[in-house]
């Protein structure tokens, strides 16, 4: 019984905390997958626009620049990018803005979260492991 008490107030705090700092940080957790994440589709509308500039100007002027191996990289969905782009969502999160074009931020709520979760259920722990440093 005081193990399902102490799960339920874990969760509870847990939820609680990361609420509270998400609501005075006005973050936005929902996940982005990489395919959806305007930073990305930015960088491949930027390297399709290079891309198709320089197919352009071949036709006209013979001999013009090839395409740049960064312009390349950004219209490719190797395996790193996409783990990149998890661990960053992991450990960031958007600002919340009216616009829907909030900037990255510290992932402070989901952090916070995690400490309430962890002291929420001090009070059930039995007595020889009732004590802050055990609990941290």
């Amino acid at each position: 019984m005081a193990a399902a008490l102490d799960r339920a107030t874990q969760a509870v705090g847990k939820g609680a905390a990361q609420y509270i700092v998400g609501s005075i940080l006005k973050d936005d957790p929902r996940f982005v997958a990489y395919r959806d994440d305007p930073g990305v589709i930015k960088k491949r509308q930027e390297a399709v626009y290079k891309l198709t500039e320089r197919a352009a100007s071949n036709l006209v002027v013979p001999g013009a620049q090839p395409a740049a191996a960064q312009d390349l990289e950004a219209l490719t969905h190797d395996g790193w990018r996409r783990f990149g782009h998890v661990w960053w969502d992991v450990i960031t999160v958007r600002h919340s803005t009216k616009e829907g074009n909030g900037r990255r931020i510290p992932a402070l709520s989901r952090f916070a979260g995690e400490f309430g979760g962890a002291y929420a259920g001090y009070p059930w722990y039995p007595a020889a492991e009732n004590t802050f440093p055990q609990v941290g």
